[in-house]
């Protein structure tokens, strides 16, 4: 199931959220993430990127959009994209398209 990212916090709901921003490194504002996984008591961590018509986003190659929404994502298309946004190399938003849809 794909979500976008609007989620509601309840007493009921207890997670933890973590951005990264362009740079892979941990941020507060949701306006400067392009990465962000939550953390909920007792349930599968769940990893989302930012993207652009189902593509990651590329912080070097495009300006920021409020369209651009949340995807979750595997684990595996999640590590590839912050790796990508540490280290800048192509290859990891590379893997990171390789596996979006699983």
């Amino acid at each position: 199931m794909k979500v976008d990212e609007q989620f509601l916090m309840t007493d009921e709901q207890k997670f933890e959220t973590v951005l990264f921003d362009d740079n892979g490194n941990e941020v507060s504002d949701v306006k400067e993430a392009y990465a962000k996984t939550n953390k909920e008591e007792g349930r599968p961590v769940n990893n989302y990127i930012l993207v652009n018509r189902s593509e990651p986003v590329d912080p070097l190659g495009r300006y920021r959009n409020p369209e651009f929404k949340f995807r979750r994502v595997e684990q595996l298309c999640f590590d590839n994209y912050v790796q990508y946004l540490k280290t800048k190399e192509d290859r990891f938003l590379r893997f990171a398209r390789r596996y979006i849809d699983g």
